[in-house]
């Protein structure tokens, strides 16, 4: 049995020294040297070469395909490139404000998702007067107003919604209905940001809101914030933007022929009794009509009016005012205002007095408003 193992082992240790003998070497995996490629699959000669499938390419513009998805975002158009100064390579250009272009004096209305604004072809300053007026307008103040920093804020106002009547506000509500009502009160952020070195403007408006509502006890009213309106905001904006187009557009005027001719500004003339007056260079039928289409532009209530006397009587008392008066029975007389429009020498010339025939408060305010719908 031993001479056996010995036959054995001496075989199996002759033929490893064969192996050694005829060039067999040990190939050994080296994980640190460069792969080598292999050849590539050849198509058999009786075979065609198969059409690459295009369900997974990214569609590009006119039908071409582009090479990644960010070429794919920007409409299949590679983004403008510029060389970069250090590298001398293309880098991506950004797009800025300066690229940005509004007609002068235009707005626009802008949007990104929920968010909307402004762009305006001015300057912050040339339509910060009209900003101001356009919250004049609607009898609301402003408790914040820093053209630099370009931030408006107007006062809390409120506005009133009929509610179920009971208690004290039942009883009351017999006697003037419309005045039991729970409250809204309604606050405008405006900002103004300065782009293109100050050429154009953005404008901004925020909503803040607040509600009455009726406390715990319900025996009195709170009052407690509510959410922002978007609808409102967005509304606003819209108003705003006409007001601001609306400048522009009265710039022109239709001429007698159908052409379209410039208007001419209006001036402020102070006169040697220290009152003020609005004078157009234009006869008294051109005149006549922009006062009566400025007065209707700044909201105010024309009762009467005398084109051959070149009168117009507004009423400076508030239609919810009038109408507590008429219900009450008593307050004081409401003010009628006079807006005198007369022509000499072509140049039609406007004055604004109370009955009396003297410049009230209520007159400078309505020639100050009746001045912004004209210049």
């Amino acid at each position: 049995m031993r001479n056996m193992k010995k036959a054995a082992l001496s075989a199996t240790l002759l033929a490893l020294a064969g192996c050694s003998m005829l060039g067999f070497e040990s190939k050994r995996v080296d994980y640190k040297s460069q792969a080598q490629r292999a050849p590539s699959l050849e198509v058999p000669p009786d075979l065609t070469t198969p059409n690459t499938e295009g369900r997974y390419t990214i569609p590009g513009s006119e039908g071409e395909t582009v090479a990644s998805y960010s070429e794919y975002a920007h409409g299949g158009a590679t983004p403008a490139v510029a060389p970069s100064a250090e590298s001398g390579q293309s880098v991506a250009q950004p797009m800025t404000p300066a690229h940005v272009q509004v007609p002068s004096g235009k707005a626009r209305l802008e949007r990104d998702g929920a968010r909307r604004w402004l762009v305006v072809g001015e300057s912050a300053e040339t339509i910060w007067p009209q900003l101001k007026a356009f919250w004049d307008e609607r009898g609301i103040k402003l408790v914040a107003d820093d053209v630099h920093a370009g931030l408006m804020e107007t006062e809390w106002h409120e506005t009133r919604a009929k509610i179920e009547e009971g208690g004290i506000r039942g009883v009351f509500g017999k006697l003037a209905d419309g005045m039991s009502s729970t409250s809204n009160r309604d606050m405008f952020r405006v900002r103004v940001e300065r782009t293109n070195a100050g050429a154009i403007s953005e404008v901004y408006i925020a909503h803040y809101g607040k509600e009455e509502v009726m406390d715990a006890s319900g025996n009195a009213f709170k009052w407690q914030n509510r959410p922002s309106d978007p609808e409102l905001e967005a509304a606003t904006l819209q108003q705003l933007m006409a007001k601001l187009n609306s400048a522009v557009v009265q710039k022109m005027s239709v001429g007698p022929n159908g052409q379209v001719v410039a208007v001419m500004p209006a001036k402020i003339i102070e006169q040697a009794d220290g009152k003020r007056v609005i004078q157009l260079s234009e006869p008294f039928d051109k005149g006549w009509q922009r006062v009566g289409l400025a007065l209707e532009q700044a909201g105010q209530n024309v009762e009467d009016k005398n084109r051959a006397d070149g009168m117009f009587f507004v009423n400076t008392t508030k239609p919810e005012q009038k109408n507590l008066l008429s219900i009450l029975g008593g307050g004081s007389r409401p003010e009628i205002l006079h807006v005198s429009v007369r022509e000499a020498g072509g140049i039609t010339t406007i004055v604004v007095t109370d009955d009396e025939g003297s410049s009230s408060k209520a007159a400078q305010k309505l020639f100050d408003k009746l001045y912004l719908q004209l210049k």
